[in-house]
């Protein structure tokens, strides 16, 4: 029985260098799911504003003011400062570029992309205006 008692307790041990050696790589693989997440998120979210942008500049012939509050207006969960939109109007066709740089929190995922702790993300759109 003595025996028995023993190896009972270096199992428990051992399941306790395991949790200790899993656990921190378990939490770092969900930070890099919440990163990757946001980023997916943030592209989508500037996508949609660069294409309500300059649907709404194909309408009223590339009014810039208006672009740039209506993509302002789209941006919902990102930074609250204004992200700068770039309009550019030929005439013929409305563009709307978006650029905006997320920060990363996972430090692995930053120094997988050059030891940079944020990501440059751009939402682009071009429409033929309205005649």
């Amino acid at each position: 029985m003595a025996m028995a008692k023993g190896k009972r307790a270096t199992q428990h041990g051992q399941n306790l260098v395991e949790a200790a050696i899993t656990l921190p790589l378990v939490f770092l693989v969900l930070m890099g799911i919440f990163d990757l997440s946001r980023a997916v998120y943030y592209q989508s979210v500037i996508a949609n504003a660069a294409r309500e942008g300059a649907r709404a500049g194909t309408m009223n012939d590339g009014n810039t003011p208006l672009v740039q509050a209506t993509a302002q207006a789209l941006m919902v969960g990102l930074n609250p400062t204004p992200v700068p939109t770039v309009v550019w109007s030929t005439g013929v066709s409305v563009t709307v570029t978006i650029p905006y740089r997320m920060q990363i929190v996972t430090p692995m995922i930053s120094a997988a992309i050059g030891g940079r702790n944020y990501l440059d993300l751009t939402g682009k759109s071009t429409m033929r205006l309205e005649e």
